[in-house]
């Protein structure tokens, strides 16, 4: 059963919120958006070819996306196709 706020989103959004909460860090975000590890990932956040955006947070050295981006962007590319 969904709770009253996740009854619009899609059921890859809601589970991925429930196993990692709101927020990924590097590596998981690495994981979930295909690159080998945390370090690819910042390869490619720093040659700015991530599809979608990482932040920092004041105070914590890591970091983060947003795990309802990181969610949609997959949905995206699945519907599209690109994954087979």
């Amino acid at each position: 059963m969904l709770d009253q706020g996740e009854s619009n989103l899609s059921a890859t959004t809601v589970r991925y919120l429930r196993e990692f909460g709101p927020l990924l860090t590097s590596s998981q975000a690495a994981k979930l958006l295909g690159y080998r590890d945390a370090e690819a990932l910042r390869q490619a956040r720093l040659a700015n070819r991530l599809p979608v955006p990482l932040f920092k947070i004041d105070g914590r050295r890591r970091w983060y996306a947003s795990t309802s981006a990181v969610a949609g962007w997959l949905e995206a590319i699945v519907q599209k196709g690109a994954v087979p």
